[in-house]
C-alpha cells in the first residue's frame, strides 16, 4: 500500500511543508495513509487521478490532507487528529485542515470520526473543512458521531463551501466548534459564491454546532446558493455575537441564515427548514435572530412546506426574522422564544407548545398570526411603558385557549395594579382566550385580566393582591410562597429562596432558568428557606439536566434545613456536564435515594 511519506518520488511544494504526488505516475486503485507528519497533497494539471482512498487513521497525526487539481474515485477519510491546517488563498489568507480546491473532485464522501483542528493566525482565516473554486464531493460530508472540528481565527468556519457542489448532504452528528476573534466573523457551516448541497443539510440528535464571535452564524447560505433537501436541525446549534463588531460595536449572532438570492428547498412534502432541536441566537449587546430569511426564492408557492418547528429557537431579539414574502410558519411543539418581524404576506400558525414573548419582544409584518392550539407566553417587566412591554401588531390574529403571564423582571409593589396597553392589535381579532394564568411564586397573590371583545386592541393588566414587594423568580423573606412554575418558553434569569422563605411547594421548570446563551451564572440558589414538596416533574424542558439538578438540589436542601449552607445549581444553559463534575458519588446516591422515596412514598406506622 502507498504511502505519501514512503514515496520515492515525494517532493515538499515550496511554502507549504507539505508531501505531494507527482501527477505522472499511475497508481492502482489502493489507499492512500497520510503521513504521520505531512499530509496527502495532490497536485496538477495535468489533473492526475487517484484510484482509491485517502485516509488518516485512529492514533495518527497530520498537518493537513489537501487535494488540489486532482481527482479522487474514492473518499477522504480521517479517524486521527488533523492539525493545524495548510495555508491556502481561498479569499484571502486561510488555513485548512482539510482543503479540496481548484476544480478537484472526490468520487466517494468526505468522512471525519476523529479530531479536526484549524487555528489561524496573524490575520488568516481558520477553516476546517473548505471546499472552494469549482470543486465536489459527490459521497456528501459527514461529521460522525464522535468527530468533531474546531477552527479559530480573526475570521473562522467548521465547513465552508465556496463555488462548489457537495452531493449526498452535509450531515453533522458530532461537534462543530468555531471561536472568531474580536472583530471578526464566525459561522459553523457556510456556503458561498453558487454552492449546492443536494440531499439537504442536517445537525442530527446529538450533534451540536457552537458558533462565537462578532458576528456568529450557525449556518449560512449566502450568494446564489443552494440547498436541495432542506436544512434539518435535531441537535443544538447555538450562537453567541460578542459586543465587537468594527461598525457598529454590537454583536450578531444568527443560528440559521438564509442570505439574499440563497434558497432553500425542502424534500417533497417537507418544510425547507425544520427543527425538533434548539436554536440559540444570543447578541447580549447586539442582535440575536434564531433563524434570519431573507432570500427571495423562499416563499410559499416554491416551498409549500416553509419553516415548521417542535424544538426550540429562542433569538435575543427575535425569533424570526422573514424579509421574504409568503412564508408559512408551523409552529406545533416545543417554543418559539423572541419577537418576529414578517415581511406583510408571512403566516405564523400555532397550534401546539408555545410563542413566548420577551420584555422588548414585538411581532410585526404577518398577514396572519393564528393560535388555535399550545398557549402564548408573555413575559412584562414593572414598566408599563410602550416598547418595555411585548406587543402584537398583525393584519389578522386569532388567540385561544389561555394567555399565559411570566413577569420576568422589576419589583411589583403591594396593592399596585400596572396596565399594559394595546398589547394586542389587528386588523381583524378573534379573541377567544378563556383565562389568564400568572406564573411565579406568587401565582395565587397576582390576578391577571384581558380587556375583552373581538375588535379593537386587547390590554393585559397584573394586581399585586398580596401585602408585600413580589419580584419574579425571588422567595425571600417571612413569606409563604407557593409553588414556582416556570411555563414551556418562558425565561427567568434566577431563581432564588433565602431570608427564611417558605415555599409551600417547589420548583417546576419547563422553559429557560437562567438567560440562554449565557452559561456561568447561578440558575438557582436556595439558602436559608424552605421548600416543602420540591421534587416535581417539568413538562417538556430543552434541558432536562436541568430539571434532575434542581429535583436533586431541592431534595438535599429540604434534609438540610434549616441548617444547609448554600448551594447553586447552574444555570439552564450551562452543560450538565459539568454539574456531573461538581457532583460527588455521596452526593448523587443521596439525590437517588430522596428521589425515589418522593416517587414511591413509604407507608408510616
Amino acid at each position: 500500500m502507498p504511502n505519501a511519506s514512503a514515496n520515492k518520488n515525494a517532493n515538499f511544494s515550496s511554502g507549504l511543508g507539505l508531501a505531494s504526488i507527482p501527477p505522472r505516475r499511475k497508481f492502482a486503485p489502493a489507499t492512500l495513509l497520510a503521513s504521520t507528519s505531512l499530509a496527502a497533497l495532490l497536485l496538477g494539471p495535468p489533473f492526475p487521478t487517484w484510484a482509491g482512498s485517502i485516509t488518516n487513521p485512529a492514533n495518527t497525526v497530520v498537518t493537513s490532507i489537501a487535494i488540489q487539481n486532482s481527482t479522487v474515485t474514492g473518499s477522504v477519510t480521517n479517524a486521527g487528529t488533523i492539525t493545524p491546517g495548510m495555508f491556502t488563498t481561498n479569499g484571502g489568507t486561510s488555513v485548512a485542515a482539510i482543503a479540496i480546491f481548484n476544480g478537484s473532485s472526490v468520487g466517494g464522501g468526505v468522512t471525519n470520526s476523529g479530531s479536526i483542528r484549524a487555528n489561524a493566525v496573524n490575520g488568516q482565516f481558520g477553516v476546517g473543512i473548505d471546499i472552494f473554486n469549482s470543486s465536489s464531493v459527490s459521497g456528501g460530508l459527514t461529521v460522525s458521531q464522535g468527530g468533531s472540528i474546531s477552527a479559530s481565527g480573526p475570521d473562522a468556519s467548521g465547513v465552508k463551501l465556496s463555488g462548489s457542489v457537495v452531493n449526498a448532504g452535509i450531515t453533522n452528528s458530532g461537534t462543530i466548534t468555531v471561536n472568531a476573534n474580536a472583530g471578526g466573523n464566525g459561522s459553523g457551516v457556510d456556503l458561498s459564491l453558487s454552492s449546492t448541497v443536494s440531499g439537504g443539510l442536517t445537525v442530527s440528535q446529538g450533534g451540536s454546532i457552537s458558533v462565537s464571535g462578532s458576528s456568529a452564524v450557525g449556518i449560512r447560505t449566502a450568494n446564489h446558493s443552494v440547498v436541495n433537501g432542506g436544512i434539518t436541525n435535531n441537535g443544538t446549534i447555538s450562537a453567541t455575537g460578542l459586543g465587537q463588531r468594527a461598525k457598529t460595536g454590537l454583536g450578531r449572532a444568527t443560528g440559521i441564515s438564509v442570505g439574499a438570492t440563497s434558497s432553500v428547498i425542502g424534500a417533497s412534502g417537507s418544510a425547507a427548514i425544520s427543527n425538533s432541536g434548539t436554536i440559540i441566537a444570543s447578541a447580549p449587546n447586539g442582535n440575536g435572530t434564531g433563524i434570519f430569511i431573507s432570500a427571495i426564492l423562499i416563499n410559499s408557492r416554491t416551498l409549500p412546506g416553509g419553516i415548521t418547528n417542535t424544538g426550540t429557537i429562542f433569538g435575543s431579539t427575535n425569533s424570526l426574522v422573514l424579509q421574504s414574502q409568503q412564508i408559512t410558519i408551523s409552529q406545533s411543539a416545543g417554543a418559539l422564544i423572541g419577537g418576529i418581524q414578517g415581511a406583510a404576506q408571512d403566516t405564523v400558525n400555532v397550534t401546539g407548545g408555545a410563542l413566548s414573548l420577551q420584555p422588548t419582544s414585538t411581532v410585526t409584518g404577518l398577514t396572519m398570526l393564528s393560535q388555535t392550539g399550545g398557549n402564548v407566553v408573555l413575559q412584562p417587566t414593572s414598566s408599563t411603558t410602550a416598547g418595555t412591554f411585548p406587543t402584537v401588531n398583525v393584519t389578522n390574529l386569532t388567540l385561544s385557549g389561555v394567555l399565559e403571564l411570566a413577569p420576568q423582571s422589576g419589583n411589583f409593589t403591594a396593592g399596585q395594579t400596572l396596565t399594559y396597553s394595546n398589547v394586542f392589535t389587528a386588523g381583524t381579532l378573534t379573541n377567544d382566550i378563556t383565562s389568564v394564568q400568572v406564573f411565579d411564586f406568587f401565582s395565587s397573590q397576582v390576578t391577571g385580566t384581558l380587556t375583552q371583545g373581538n375588535t379593537g386592541p386587547l390590554s393585559v393588566t397584573l394586581t399585586n393582591n398580596s401585602g408585600m414587594t413580589l419580584t419574579p423568580g425571588v422567595a425571600s423573606g417571612a413569606g409563604t410562597f407557593t409553588t414556582l412554575t416556570n411555563p414551556l418558553g418562558a425565561v427567568l434569569p434566577a431563581v432564588s429562596v433565602t431570608g427564611g422563605a417558605s415555599v409551600n411547594g417547589g420548583i417546576l421548570n419547563a422553559g429557560f432558568i437562567g438567560t440562554p446563551g449565557a452559561p456561568g451564572k447561578t440558575g438557582i440558589l436556595v439558602s436559608g428557606g424552605q421548600l416543602s414538596q420540591p421534587c416535581l416533574r417539568a413538562r417538556r424542558s430543552p434541558f432536562n439536566s436541568c430539571k434532575a439538578a434542581i429535583a436533586r438540589m431541592s431534595c438535599w436542601s429540604r434534609r438540610r434545613q434549616p441548617q444547609m449552607e448554600p448551594r447553586t445549581v447552574p444555570s439552564a444553559v450551562a452543560s450538565s456536564r459539568r454539574a456531573s463534575r461538581r457532583t460527588s458519588s455521596r452526593w448523587r446516591q443521596r439525590s437517588t435515594r430522596c428521589l425515589q422515596r418522593t416517587r414511591r412514598p413509604r407507608k408510616r406506622s
